[in-house]
Protein backbone atom coordinates (compact mmCIF):
# COMPACT_ATOMS: atom_id res chain seq x y z
CA UNK A 1 0.00 0.00 0.00
CA UNK A 2 1.22 3.26 -0.57
CA UNK A 3 0.48 6.32 1.39
CA UNK A 4 1.68 9.79 0.37
CA UNK A 5 2.33 11.97 3.78
CA UNK A 6 0.44 15.06 4.32
CA UNK A 7 1.73 18.01 2.06
CA UNK A 8 2.57 20.97 4.17
CA UNK A 9 3.54 24.56 2.90
CA UNK A 10 5.67 27.19 4.90
CA UNK A 11 4.12 30.44 5.32
CA UNK A 12 1.42 32.58 7.22
CA UNK A 13 -2.47 31.56 5.45
CA UNK A 14 -5.56 30.91 6.36
CA UNK A 15 -7.47 27.18 6.74
CA UNK A 16 -10.25 26.12 7.33
CA UNK A 17 -10.81 24.16 10.39
CA UNK A 18 -13.22 21.68 11.18
CA UNK A 19 -14.77 21.58 14.81
CA UNK A 20 -16.79 19.11 16.88
CA UNK A 21 -20.46 19.38 17.05
CA UNK A 22 -21.63 22.68 18.68
CA UNK A 23 -18.40 23.20 19.74
CA UNK A 24 -17.10 26.58 17.49
CA UNK A 25 -17.42 29.02 20.19
CA UNK A 26 -15.17 26.82 22.46
CA UNK A 27 -12.62 26.33 19.63
CA UNK A 28 -12.74 30.30 18.96
CA UNK A 29 -11.73 30.77 22.75
CA UNK A 30 -9.08 27.64 22.74
CA UNK A 31 -6.13 29.03 20.53
CA UNK A 32 -3.97 30.39 23.72
CA UNK A 33 -0.79 31.39 20.87
CA UNK A 34 -0.95 35.04 20.08
CA UNK A 35 0.31 33.57 16.78
CA UNK A 36 -3.13 32.46 15.61
CA UNK A 37 -5.78 34.63 14.58
CA UNK A 38 -9.32 32.89 14.44
CA UNK A 39 -12.17 34.06 12.83
CA UNK A 40 -15.61 33.12 13.48
CA UNK A 41 -18.21 34.42 11.11
CA UNK A 42 -21.99 34.37 12.97
CA UNK A 43 -25.40 35.53 11.70
CA UNK A 44 -28.03 36.37 13.29
CA UNK A 45 -31.23 33.88 12.77
CA UNK A 46 -34.83 33.09 14.47
CA UNK A 47 -34.78 29.92 16.25
CA UNK A 48 -38.36 28.80 18.54
CA UNK A 49 -37.76 28.28 21.52
CA UNK A 50 -40.66 26.75 23.40
CA UNK A 51 -43.54 28.48 22.17
CA UNK A 52 -41.67 31.76 20.90
CA UNK A 53 -39.54 33.01 18.71
CA UNK A 54 -35.99 34.69 19.54
CA UNK A 55 -33.56 35.98 17.58
CA UNK A 56 -30.16 33.64 18.18
CA UNK A 57 -26.46 34.22 16.77
CA UNK A 58 -25.70 31.01 14.97
CA UNK A 59 -21.87 29.70 12.62
CA UNK A 60 -22.30 31.29 9.14
CA UNK A 61 -20.84 27.39 8.58
CA UNK A 62 -21.51 25.34 11.34
CA UNK A 63 -18.67 22.72 12.08
CA UNK A 64 -15.95 25.50 10.85
CA UNK A 65 -14.00 28.21 11.66
CA UNK A 66 -10.99 29.81 10.18
CA UNK A 67 -7.63 30.13 11.51
CA UNK A 68 -4.22 32.35 10.14
CA UNK A 69 -1.17 30.65 10.95
CA UNK A 70 2.06 29.06 10.05
CA UNK A 71 1.30 25.29 9.32
CA UNK A 72 5.15 24.80 10.52
CA UNK A 73 5.08 26.76 13.70
CA UNK A 74 2.24 26.62 14.62
CA UNK A 75 0.25 24.08 13.06
CA UNK A 76 0.45 21.33 15.74
CA UNK A 77 -1.32 23.75 18.54
CA UNK A 78 -4.08 24.65 16.56
CA UNK A 79 -5.21 20.83 15.27
CA UNK A 80 -4.95 20.14 19.31
CA UNK A 81 -6.97 22.80 20.52
CA UNK A 82 -10.03 22.11 22.25
CA UNK A 83 -12.81 21.36 20.52
CA UNK A 84 -11.22 21.34 16.85
CA UNK A 85 -11.69 17.94 15.14
CA UNK A 86 -9.02 18.33 12.16
CA UNK A 87 -8.10 20.90 9.67
CA UNK A 88 -10.02 20.31 5.93
CA UNK A 89 -8.28 18.44 4.25
CA UNK A 90 -8.43 17.01 0.42
CA UNK A 91 -6.65 13.68 0.05
CA UNK A 92 -3.12 14.43 1.46
CA UNK A 93 -3.45 18.39 0.66
CA UNK A 94 -4.32 20.54 3.64
CA UNK A 95 -7.26 23.43 2.42
CA UNK A 96 -5.92 26.78 2.45
CA UNK A 97 -8.70 29.71 1.99
CA UNK A 98 -8.14 32.57 0.07
CA UNK A 99 -8.63 36.31 2.16
CA UNK A 100 -10.86 37.81 -0.43
CA UNK A 101 -13.29 34.51 0.77
CA UNK A 102 -12.79 35.55 3.98
CA UNK A 103 -13.89 39.43 3.66
CA UNK A 104 -16.52 38.13 0.73
CA UNK A 105 -17.79 35.86 4.24
CA UNK A 106 -17.63 38.98 6.76
CA UNK A 107 -19.40 41.17 4.54
CA UNK A 108 -22.17 38.12 4.26
CA UNK A 109 -22.15 38.02 7.66
CA UNK A 110 -23.02 41.49 8.15
CA UNK A 111 -25.74 41.58 5.66
CA UNK A 112 -27.04 38.17 7.05
CA UNK A 113 -27.43 39.72 10.51
CA UNK A 114 -31.05 42.16 11.19
CA UNK A 115 -30.35 45.13 13.15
Amino acid sequence: MNEESLQIEPGLRWYAMQTKANKERKSKNGYPISRIEVFLPWMRTRRRIGSRFHWVLVPLFPGYLFCRLDLIESGKAARYAPGVRDFLKFGNHIADVGERLLRLCASAARMASPK
